[in-house]
């Protein structure tokens, strides 16, 4: 944490950025991308072109979008988590078998006996750690097609407060280091944002008067 003891907004993408990059290539395989996203124990990562360039990302949320059966198949939606199990009889509904409050997804419902359940808001989300994804399921296309184009990417001079506005706007939670040939080198996401905040130092009555 020591590249953080300097002041919140002296901060850069240099200094909160995670070097340690899974990298997919566009022309992948999506059973063999899932996998290497597997093994690194991410979310996702960026994905490159032959040259190296990042031209999208690929996320377990993309991987299971492109899992799911489309609209008018008999075949139900795919569960995402081990601890869920289908209400019988029910509309859809998906019980939560953690305790409550242990997941963001979780809501209590009232069954029509009056008893209170908890049941999962998206149970085709893949949310937390600890929810699985078979690999397997997957068809046999190219990373190419399954990923989400136009990533959001950043240099690794922009400051703080234009990385969490970034963030904010486009309504996601890391963002890309490029270099000033489009390749990534790092990540910088919500929790590094946190840190940074957590670890900063504070300001000098200089730096606030504009002295130093």
């Amino acid at each position: 944490m020591d590249k953080l003891r300097k002041p919140l907004y002296d901060l850069s993408a240099r200094d909160l950025m995670c070097r340690d990059l899974t990298v997919i290539r566009e022309t992948a395989p999506v059973q063999e991308a899932a996998a290497a996203l597997r093994r690194a124990a991410v979310h996702g990562a960026p994905v490159v072109d032959l040259d190296g360039r990042c031209v999208g990302v690929l996320t377990l949320t993309d991987l299971l979008n492109h899992a799911t059966p489309r609209a008018g198949t008999p075949h139900p939606l795919p569960i995402a988590c081990p601890f869920q199990d289908r209400v019988a009889g029910g509309h859809g509904e998906v019980i939560c078998q953690l305790p409550d409050r242990a997941c963001t997804l979780q809501r209590h419902q009232r069954t029509p006996a009056g008893q209170d359940r908890i049941v999962c808001r998206d149970p085709h989300t893949v949310a937390t750690d600890w929810q699985v994804f078979d690999v397997e399921s997957l068809p046999p296309e190219d990373v190419a097609h399954v990923m989400t184009p136009d990533p959001v990417t950043i240099d690794e001079t922009a400051d703080v407060r234009s990385i969490a506005r970034r963030m904010t706007d486009a309504g996601i939670h890391r963002v890309i280091v490029v270099d000033a040939e489009a390749r990534p080198v790092g990540v910088v996401s919500g929790t590094d944002l946190i840190a940074a905040i957590a670890y900063a130092v504070e300001p000098t009555r200089a730096d606030l008067c504009g002295w130093g």
